[in-house]
This record gives structure tokens, sequence and C-alpha cells, in this order.
């Protein structure tokens, strides 16, 4: 996939990595926190398509310790959180697709 991009990459190594990094910087990190049961669809959103700058915590069997308070649910459901804020939980993969997006 990357092949036809070799010869320019490596003649622009400079100005190549900093484009990539000046892209990166540019959108603002997200954080998918899962909770609860049976997030394996969830979790299949945020790994079925390339992410950067999304952070993902949970899952089945591991806590994560700021929600564990709302591990309660009957349903797994997922938190995307921005600059220390989380948006309300969604518990289908298509909203969670939204979000992302």
């Amino acid at each position: 996939m990357l092949r036809p991009l070799s010869e320019p990459l490596t003649r622009y190594r400079r100005r190549s990595a900093r484009a990539a990094g000046v892209r990166l910087r540019a959108r603002a990190v997200r954080e998918v926190a899962l909770v609860g049961p049976d997030v394996a669809a969830l979790a299949a959103v945020v790994r079925g398509a390339f992410r950067p700058n999304v952070v993902l915590a949970g899952g089945e069997g591991d806590a994560v310790a700021l929600l564990e308070a709302r591990a309660g649910r009957r349903r797994g459901a997922a938190y995307v959180c921005e600059h220390f804020s989380c948006r309300a939980p969604v518990t289908e993969p298509a909203e969670l697709e939204r979000l992302l997006a």
C-alpha cells in the first residue's frame, strides 16, 4: 500500500514527517472507554478502522477505574471523551461509528 509513496517519502523525509505530525496534532485525541458486559461489537467499531487519535480502554473483564461506578449496566456502553469531557454513553455500534467519524 505504501510502496508507491516510498520514493517521495525517502526523498522528502523531513517534510513528510513534519506534515504527518501536523496532521496528527491537528486532530484532538479522543478516548473511548468501554464498560459493562458484551462490548465486543463496540470494540470492533473502534478497532475496525485506522484511528491514530483514538485511545481505547476497557473491554471484557477490564475495568476502567474512572468509570467503575457505571459498569453495573445491563448492556455494554462506550463513553467517547475529548478534552476531559465525556459524551453520553452509546450502546449501539452505529452510534459509536458516527461519534468517531
